[in-house]
């Protein structure tokens, strides 16, 4: 019975068995704790990544970080941006008030029921 558990550390000198590896996001291999950052295995995608984006400043916005829809607030961020359930816009904790972005006072267009959230009951789970 042969069972694989665990990786060897890809690192040329290294080669130690770890049952918990790290994967690096830019060379796809897989390291042991003191070789997951990519400066400690001397990562050529990571270099590449660096001059190409972060250094030039053209590295662009992650797929999932949000904009405030406000035209006057250019706020952005994952987790403090919140979706209205009335226009299904986006807009920052500042501005996620119906009335404070303008879709409240226009016209009183009833919450869209795709939009809202289920909120379940204790007696559900019972």
């Amino acid at each position: 019975m042969d069972i694989n558990i665990g990786q060897h550390c890809q690192y040329v000198s290294c080669q130690r068995l770890d049952f918990l590896p790290f994967k690096c996001d830019y060379c796809k291999k897989y390291f042991c704790q003191y070789h997951r950052e990519p400066s400690n295995h001397n990562c050529n995608d990571y270099l590449d990544y660096l001059d190409n984006y972060v250094i030039k400043g053209t590295e662009s916005k992650s797929k999932y970080q949000k904009t405030c829809s406000l035209e006057t607030c250019n706020k952005t961020g994952i987790s403090n941006i919140n979706e209205c359930l009335r226009c299904g816009k986006d807009y920052c904790l500042e501005h996620r008030f119906p009335e404070l972005h303008g879709c409240g006072d226009i016209e009183r267009k009833p919450i869209n029921p795709k939009k809202k959230k289920k909120r379940f009951d204790r007696c559900e789970f019972m």
